[in-house]
C-alpha cells in the first residue's frame, strides 16, 4: 500500500444535502489513478445517487476502488467508507 486515502463528508443541516468525495493519489509521485465519489441526498428518505469512477492513466486497470454511503434518517447517522486496493500492476 503506497497510497494515501482521504475522505471528506459535510452536512449542512437536518435534511441530507450532503456532498461525499474521496481522492486517493499515489506517493510515488506519478499520478497514477484518480478516485472521487459523490453521493447526493434530497431528504431523509434514502433517496440518494452513489457512484464512483476510477481513471488510471496507464490505461490498465490495477486496482478496485469502491466507496458506499449509507444513510438512515434526516439525522446524522450514516456511515461512510471507502477503500482502495492497489496491486503490483496485476488485477
Amino acid at each position: 500500500m503506497r497510497d494515501l486515502t482521504w475522505c471528506s463528508n459535510s452536512f449542512t443541516d437536518g435534511v441530507m444535502r450532503d456532498l461525499t468525495w474521496c481522492s486517493n493519489s499515489l506517493t510515488d509521485g506519478v499520478m497514477r489513478d484518480l478516485m472521487w465519489c459523490s453521493n447526493f441526498l434530497t431528504d431523509g428518505v434514502m433517496r440518494g445517487i452513489t457512484w464512483c469512477s476510477n481513471l488510471l492513466t496507464y490505461g490498465v486497470m490495477r486496482g478496485i476502488t469502491w466507496c458506499s454511503n449509507s444513510l438512515t434518517d434526516g439525522v446524522m447517522r450514516g456511515i461512510t467508507w471507502c477503500s482502495n486496493s492497489l496491486t503490483d500492476g496485476q488485477h
